[in-house]
């Protein structure tokens, strides 16, 4: 076999478990990286031009609707990849009915979101941004729903090519918006409008990769079991979101907005980084729910933990000399200067997190999601509860506080939790 031909087996084909983790990582960054890097470097420009004081309008916004979106998900995603994994021949019967399910639940959320945001109390242009990002919202989550059926067979190629035409779309979309400059709504709106593009074209690439059945295989039975069955992946999702927005709107109640638009522009930060580990833990995850052995993957996923904590250092020296000479004012983001101070101190829970991934790994590959669902409640709870009381008094640090320390409560209870279950294993 030539070199050439050795490359491209390793690329393209499933050789091994360590290789084929290895090949979809790999493929899921690269089109993450082009997908959401991209429109990760746009959103800066709309930080830019909306200023810290609307773009913290704007982050409410996809914080508010970010707290009922996963009713729309319901955790279908996740138990598709274990279910499928399990037995492909499954797939067909799963697309149809459960993007159906979604379909419903989307709608029922749009309806929702539109009936609460009524009582929100301020004027119609809110409203009116909320209704429009949450049908942006529903749309995306159908089409990542869509896409992962790559993931159960581990060809995963497919879905980084979607994922990277997706991100032209959207990128070309949005700079339009920028370029002609339609203000915050227009924005929405491109959102809106190149994620119903991406979905169509999803859409129709998985159907002509894959097998699929016709409507007729919608099945009532097979829709109520999976909403009684998925009932707790639903609340723990529900869980994630209230920890991870809830800050956010908080902020917003307590009229920071200038201090949201600050702390929501370092927050995307962190979510950009802690990207790399998601990637990595949804190429685990089909190999994992076929064979639960998590001391096969834990000794190198330790190794890149201590890789992950030298990456953080590096960022830290990053952060400490662009604050140090100002270079935020060369790019014309002198206003988010004060979000260094809160990117260096959110680079922790960067450290803490990926163990909180991994043990969600672990417990859902056995089937504990009622456990998960504990974990996430109380790392819920406490962080509603301590956001109250500390974003009164300290502004966006009351919130990066209680950020910290809710992802410290999932490591800890996580790591007990995997204790109990894999007896002498651990997550750290």
């Amino acid at each position: 076999m030539s070199l050439f031909q050795k490359i491209k087996s390793y690329l393209f084909n499933n050789t091994s478990a360590k290789q084929t983790i290895i090949k979809n990582t790999f493929r899921l960054l690269i089109a993450e990286g082009v997908s959401k890097g991209s429109l990760f470097l746009i959103s800066i420009l709309i930080a830019r031009q909306l200023g810290p004081e609307q773009f913290g309008v704007m982050s409410f916004v996809i914080s508010f609707v970010s707290l009922f979106i996963v009713l729309t998900d319901f955790g279908l995603t996740t138990l598709m990849v274990r279910e499928v994994s399990r037995d492909e021949s499954k797939l067909s019967e799963y697309f149809v009915n459960w993007n159906f399910l979604k379909i419903i639940l989307g709608i029922i959320t749009f309806f929702l979101v539109g009936w609460i945001s009524q009582y929100i109390g301020k004027p119609d242009f809110y409203i009116t941004l909320i209704l429009i990002y949450c049908g942006y919202s529903i749309i995306n989550n159908i089409g990542e729903f869509i896409r992962s059926f790559f993931r159960p067979s581990e060809d995963m190629q497919h879905e980084a090519i979607l994922k990277i035409i997706n991100g032209i779309i959207v990128i070309a979309i949005l700079w339009w918006a920028l370029w002609m400059w339609y203000g915050l709504q227009g924005i929405f709106y491109a959102y809106l409008l190149s994620w119903s593009i991406s979905l169509l074209i999803s859409l129709l690439f998985v159907i002509g990769k894959k097998t699929i059945g016709s409507l007729k295989t919608i099945r009532r039975s097979i829709l109520i079991s999976s909403i009684k069955n998925w009932f707790f992946i639903c609340m723990w999702t529900i869980f994630i979101s209230m920890y991870i927005g809830i800050d956010q709107i908080i902020l917003w109640f307590y009229n920071l907005t200038h201090d949201l638009g600050i702390y929501a522009f370092a927050y995307k930060f962190t979510l950009m980084y802690a990207l790399g580990w998601w990637m990595l833990f949804q190429s685990l995850w089909p190999n994992t729910s076929k064979s639960v052995n998590i001391r096969k993957y834990n000794m190198w996923i330790k190794k890149i933990a201590n890789i992950n904590l030298i990456l953080i250092i590096i960022i830290e020296i990053l952060i400490f000399i662009t604050y140090k000479f100002n270079l935020l004012n060369y790019v014309g983001l002198w206003e988010y200067s004060q979000s260094l101070e809160v990117l260096s101190i959110l680079m922790i829970y960067c450290y803490i997190e990926p163990f909180g991934y991994r043990a969600y790994l672990h417990l859902i590959s056995i089937g504990k999601e009622k456990t998960t669902t504990l974990i996430f409640f109380i790392s819920a709870v406490f962080n509603v509860i301590w956001n109250l009381i500390l974003i009164p008094k300290l502004s966006y640090y009351g919130a990066i506080i209680t950020t910290i320390g809710s992802y410290f409560l999932i490591f800890i209870f996580s790591h007990l939790f995997v204790k109990k279950f894999f007896r002498s294993e651990s997550i750290i």
